[in-house]
């Protein structure tokens, strides 16, 4: 097989992998009919936290945004995307699909610094594939816990990070800073 069909092989099976994720989520999201568990369901109120506190325009509210009973002080980005969904009738549900970027960010990380590493279109490929179709990932990407999230910001930033190169090519450099 030449590199053209190597590179068209690559693409169809990882096009394969963002279908079968995105058909996990959309069955999962039409089929759950119970409430969030607490531990979801805590992490849906700290977005209502947050939505009111830039509804009121209140830095200190954003900043100080107290925790709940049982939960760290979380990083607060995940908890901003999950805004949009509180408006949905289940945002329980939604947050599925939301995930679906998280999780792409997380195997896209992954699969960069395979590329970055030398494994070519196939390490690449694996890396992705590997780390996103881990069961503890596939299981904990449908609810609402910033775990896979904070995940895809790491390896987003350690991806960047080598793409920096010593952190002597500044625009990835300030790239990694920021996901940091």
């Amino acid at each position: 097989m030449g590199a053209r069909g190597r590179k068209l092989a690559y693409a169809a099976a990882g096009a394969l992998l963002v279908s079968l994720h995105v058909f996990w989520a959309a069955r999962w999201a039409g089929g759950q009919r119970a409430s969030a568990p607490w531990d979801p369901a805590v992490h849906l109120d700290t977005a209502a936290d947050y939505r009111d506190a830039l509804k009121a325009g209140s830095l200190g509210g954003l900043l100080l945004t107290k925790t709940k009973p049982g939960h760290p002080p979380y990083p607060p980005l995940y908890h901003l995307s999950l805004i949009p969904l509180l408006g949905t009738e289940r945002p329980d549900a939604a947050v599925a699909v939301l995930n679906l970027l998280w999780l792409a960010l997380l195997g896209g990380g992954a699969a960069w610094v395979a590329l970055r590493a030398g494994g070519g279109g196939a390490g690449a490929l694996a890396a992705g594939a590997a780390v996103t179709l881990s069961p503890s990932l596939v299981r904990l990407h449908r609810e609402a816990f910033p775990d896979p999230a904070m995940a895809g910001l790491v390896a987003a930033a350690y991806a960047v990070g080598l793409a920096s190169e010593g952190f002597s090519k500044r625009r990835w450099a300030w790239a990694a800073g920021a996901l940091a």
